[in-house]
């Protein structure tokens, strides 16, 4: 065909593998209560740490919510 022409500036040589697709392992959220008990020992760290840098005592201690 004379008018049959191709534009090879969009031509693409290779194959894209989603790797979200083939190899993706769905693994359960953690309950709440597991993730609040991290931040709470998290921030308890966090407050001793502080306390070492200062010098000071701390003055309470965070407790979990009923």
């Amino acid at each position: 065909m004379a008018e049959a022409w191709i534009n090879l500036d969009t031509v693409k040589i290779g194959y894209e593998i989603s790797f979200n697709k083939y190899f993706y392992r769905h693994k359960p959220l953690r309950s709440l209560d597991a993730v609040t008990q991290d931040i709470l020992a998290l921030e308890e760290k966090a407050d001793g740490l502080m306390a070492d840098i200062l010098g000071v005592e701390i003055a309470t201690k965070l407790e979990p919510a009923e």
